[in-house]
């Protein structure tokens, strides 16, 4: 017998299938679309959004069913190529680009610590704040790349003028300490030329940055440090 090919579906009845839809729901299924790269589906749920007069910027900034927002999934998206067709594509359509989880994490907090330099240059461009911080360890975006060692993310985020001595809660370590810690020798320069402080100690064990290279034996950090 002959196959049937599938019918493709239209705008209108795009439009009617998401009528019914929750805007939690209607959240998951566009930050779904958006952590998988698909910015055809994308697409057609913002139109059919838009069509049944739901209120846009509710679902943007609605977490879904144990979801996050969808430009924080966008911001994190598995598919590199569509990672900012994603991001650009919810910020056109009027995504707060400084929205939070509850925990206080924006989307560029997000793209830093996950190395996705393309998404970070595109929501420091669009006026993602570089300032904001987790909320209960005051983590902040330029601390994940130092940590990570993302030299690429770093550079942005100092010279969109991110705090270089900003300091963990629970820890007091600075993106200075933890890039030492860590042996991110490159990093540890890109830092000091940004002015940051080489003083600053961790609240419980008072070690410095130079310490915790010592500690760890990182050598090239300690040359760096201690030229």
């Amino acid at each position: 017998s002959a196959v049937v090919a599938p019918r493709a579906v239209d705008a209108e009845q795009a439009a009617r299938s998401v009528a019914t839809l929750s805007a939690r729901h209607a959240a998951s299924l566009l930050s779904i679309a958006a952590k998988h790269g698909s910015t055809g589906v994308m697409r057609r749920l913002l139109e059919a959004f838009e069509a049944t007069g739901k209120k846009l910027p509710q679902v943007l900034a609605m977490y879904g069913n144990g979801y996050h927002f969808p430009l924080f999934h966008a911001a994190d998206g598995a598919v590199d190529s569509a990672r900012v067709d994603a991001v650009d594509m919810l910020l056109d359509h009027k995504a707060s680009v400084n929205a939070t989880t509850p925990g206080g994490c924006t989307a560029l907090w997000k793209a830093a610590n996950e190395g996705h330099a393309n998404a970070v240059r595109t929501l420091i461009d669009r006026g993602a704040s570089v300032s904001k911080v987790q909320s209960k360890t005051t983590i902040s975006a330029l601390y994940n790349g130092c940590y990570r060692g993302h030299t690429d993310i770093v550079d942005m985020l100092i010279q969109a003028k991110a705090d270089v001595n900003t300091k963990r809660k629970t820890t007091g370590a600075t993106p200075l300490y933890t890039s030492a810690e860590n042996g991110h020798a490159d990093i540890l320069q890109m830092l000091l030329t940004a002015k940051a402080s080489v003083n600053e100690v961790t609240t419980k064990t008072h070690s410095s940055p130079l310490y915790i290279a010592a500690q760890n034996g990182r050598m090239e950090a300690i040359h760096t440090l201690a030229p």
